[in-house]
């Protein structure tokens, strides 16, 4: 978006009414026309899909934080989407609203990962870490729930641009992205088994990386990057919200009305059976009944003259 434009407020959810054999254009959000040479009725609908966020009295922080990510730094950052000024003059930037699993949720679901998932979910928060720690990126602030796990498997940072305000009902925090980044990958090795000849390496150097140099982060880095090479991040689908078990038995055993209730029942649903594994249906059962009686008849007949 180039200079001079305003950036107005989008409603969440915009909707396009399209009538048929109408003479005019119909009204649009946006200044836009909508026509439609058919008989049917169009309702599109667009529920949005970015996080707003406003920048302060100083403006340079956000301008560097959104310059950062509008450079391409790559699929583990929320992308900017638009920048511009609301109707009252203050900058604004509309970032993709992320979407996936939390990160602590995703290790629920993996389990214990092998060290390969291990590498492909942490090495990106700690090349983050290390841009950060140069210089090269600015974070701002997040939590651990920030950090999720796209449909791809990728994991991706959410953070709060510095001095920047949402209308959207995010929990404030203080904690540095940088810092949430170590701890992130401290997470994912942490579910490593502990029986595997790398964790006590890689817990030694995390522990020296969590406050220590950017030559202790780079270590850590390039330890994590050898010790295997990365696998896709995969986990089972979620359980079934409903448990599918066998009916109760509606036998009495001191009822005899009851028991003949209950078998009329079983030959109605499951059949007649003929072997251990194998039921004939009351349907064909009948239908079979009256072929024969109805050929016996004919047969009968036929005879008789």
């Amino acid at each position: 978006m180039g200079p001079g434009y305003g950036l107005a407020t989008p409603p969440e959810t915009v909707t396009l009414r399209l009538w048929a054999n109408t003479g005019r254009p119909q009204d649009c959000a946006h200044g836009q026309e909508a026509r439609l040479p058919s008989d049917t009725l169009v309702t599109v609908q667009n529920t949005s899909d970015h996080r707003r966020w406003s920048a302060g009295p100083d403006e340079t922080a956000l301008l560097a934080w959104a310059a950062d990510r509008a450079a391409g730094a790559g699929p583990h950052l929320v992308p900017v989407l638009d920048v511009g000024r609301d109707p009252v003059g203050t900058l604004v930037v509309d970032v993709l609203r992320p979407t996936g699993t939390t990160l602590s949720d995703a290790l629920d679901r993996i389990g214990s990962p092998t060290p390969g998932v291990a590498v492909t979910l942490s090495v990106p928060l700690l090349e983050l870490a290390c841009a950060e720690r140069d210089g090269a990126l600015l974070v701002g602030c997040a939590t651990v729930d920030d950090l999720l796990v796209d449909d791809s498997g990728a994991v991706v940072l959410h953070d709060r641009p510095p001095e920047a305000s949402t209308p959207d009902p995010v929990p404030p925090t203080s904690i540095p992205a940088s810092r949430v980044l170590l701890l992130g990958a401290r997470m994912v090795w942490e579910r490593v088994d502990p029986r595997d000849e790398a964790r006590a390496q890689i817990d030694a150097l995390m522990s020296a990386a969590l406050d220590g140099s950017g030559d202790d982060l780079r270590r850590l880095l390039a330890g994590v990057g050898s010790v295997a090479a990365p696998r896709p991040v995969r986990w089972d689908p979620p359980a079934d919200d409903f448990a599918f078990t066998a009916r109760p038995s509606m036998q009495n055993d001191d009822d005899p009305a009851a028991r003949l209730l209950s078998a009329a029942r079983s030959l109605v649903e499951r059949g007649i059976p003929l072997t251990p594994h194998r039921r004939l249906s009351v349907r064909q059962a009948m239908v079979g009944a009256v072929l024969a009686v109805g050929i016996a008849a004919a047969v009968t007949f036929s005879v008789g003259r």
